[in-house]
């Protein structure tokens, strides 16, 4: 998926991991998920 120019990935969980669309049985998958997308996102920015 892509939104205006920039990369947008839609990342899918098994309804073992987590049992709704936002991990609420699993808050610690879906922050590690959000988290390590930032992480990617910052650094990159950070070599600019």
């Amino acid at each position: 998926m892509r939104r205006a120019g920039r990369r947008a990935d839609v990342p899918r969980f098994t309804r073992q991991e987590g049992d709704a669309h936002c991990q609420v049985s699993n808050l610690p998958l879906a922050q590690a998920v959000v988290l390590d997308r930032l992480d990617e996102v910052l650094e990159r920015r950070m070599g600019q």
